[in-house]
């Protein structure tokens, strides 16, 4: 193990996850390292730099982009970001699903383990998640591979590069819990279903996109446009 190593492990991080995240993976590192320094264990030297965290900006996908996107992707690319987007499920999570996490008879998949206690959860499946998860089922790992990770992400870059398009594969976790809030979702279901540890966390998801305000406005365009036409009541009409 080297510094150049942790900076390599750090670039990888930061395209699956928030600067956040990669900083409780770099904090487990340095723990460990000291840890075996403690213990007179050979492990190396290296340094170890936190990445600086921002407010935790989250990029929404939007139903266009997802479109052309899932129309240019590869199977395995399609079936990944499918998966997240119509569960909320973390890569790293839909890389370890086994065919005994998915239950198609009663529609839901069972995630038994993640970085906190609060991963642990059952998901209901959407059509589209039932439909890939169906096709993908079998006893064992659903992805084989000790690089299937590495492959996706490698493909995604390799995919919004050529379409143009800037967001993360992890972003379509972010669209999940989005869409899923714009649809009325209430937080604690919300929380339950992406595995906060938090419902702060949760309420990141609680900001519309610019669409779903226009929306906004035209439902209350309607409703004054109708109260504006309707006849006043009687006041006898009113009491019967």
């Amino acid at each position: 193990m080297n510094t150049q190593a942790v900076e390599g492990f750090k670039s990888v991080r930061a395209s699956e996850c928030t600067s956040a995240g990669v900083n409780r993976d770099l904090a487990c590192l340095r723990t460990f390292r000291n840890w075996c320094v403690r213990m007179g264990h050979p492990i190396g030297q290296f340094h170890v730099q936190l990445l600086r965290e921002g407010p935790g900006n989250m990029r929404i996908v939007s139903y266009e982009e997802e479109r052309v996107y899932m129309h240019q992707a590869d199977a395995l690319l399609r079936d990944v970001s499918t998966i997240i987007v119509e569960t909320g499920m973390r890569p790293g999570e839909v890389f370890g699903a086994c065919g005994e996490h998915v239950n198609l008879d009663e529609r839901y998949i069972f995630i038994p383990i993640g970085k906190t206690r609060f991963a642990r959860r059952t998901i209901p499946l959407t059509n589209r998640a039932y439909g890939v998860l169906g096709k993908l089922w079998k006893p064992g790992k659903l992805f084989e591979g000790l690089a299937t990770h590495q492959v996706v992400m490698r493909r995604h870059k390799e995919l919004c590069k050529r379409l143009g398009f800037d967001f993360r594969l992890y972003d379509f976790r972010h669209t999940y819990g989005s869409r899923m809030a714009m649809a009325g979702v209430d937080l604690m279901t919300l929380k339950e279903l992406m595995g906060h540890s938090s419902i702060t966390l949760t309420q990141r998801y609680c900001h519309p996109t610019p669409e779903h305000k226009v929306s906004a406005m035209e439902r209350l365009e309607a409703y004054n446009a109708e109260r504006a036409t309707k006849k006043p009541q009687s006041q006898t009409e009113a009491i019967q």
